[in-house]
């Protein structure tokens, strides 16, 4: 006696969700599936580069340090590739893990964990913080629960078919 195969999953029914949920997943998965989002995110970063190396002496330290800058700016034009390149799915878990690991070593900003706005490039600092926590929440959202369709989600379980593809 066999065990019968596993149901296949439902298709979606093509339907858009009109709640505002819905709507964000829609422009989340814009975001992340496409090179946007990895682009914004090279491009800022580097932009700091400049007002991280005026201040790279003062005290007390001024994040994010000038020296991590270039690495994170070629990541994200990676991520961004990624994208552009077909892999919508992996280019948003790449977007959202760097993005992740930046802010857990740029958020805390001050010895009393503020952002310095009265500094130069406080404002540039303060908005990419935001960049990168939209990028956090919509290629996680991508990645793992398949926001925007076309074979997303399931994360580092699920079976890859555009890398299997001949």
């Amino acid at each position: 006696m066999s065990i019968p195969p596993p149901q296949p999953p439902p298709q979606p029914s093509g339907q858009r969700d009109p709640s505002l949920f819905g709507a964000f997943k829609r422009v989340a998965a814009t975001w992340a599936r496409t090179p946007i989002g990895g682009g914004a995110s090279a491009i800022t970063t580097m932009c700091l580069y400049p007002f991280s190396r005026m201040l790279r002496n003062e005290q007390p330290r001024v994040l994010p340090r000038h020296t991590t800058l270039p690495f994170f700016s070629a990541v994200f034009a990676l991520s961004s590739y990624m994208s552009y390149a077909g892999y919508g799915r992996d280019g948003a878990g790449v977007l959202s893990a760097w993005s992740m690991v930046y802010l857990l070593m740029n958020a805390r900003n001050g010895a009393k964990g503020w952002i310095a706005m009265s500094r130069p490039g406080g404002g540039l600092r303060a908005s990419h913080i935001v960049l990168m926590g939209m990028n956090a929440i919509a290629g996680s959202g991508v990645f793992l629960f398949g926001w925007g369709g076309r074979g997303g989600g399931g994360g580092w379980k699920m079976k890859m078919p555009e890398a299997e593809a001949v």
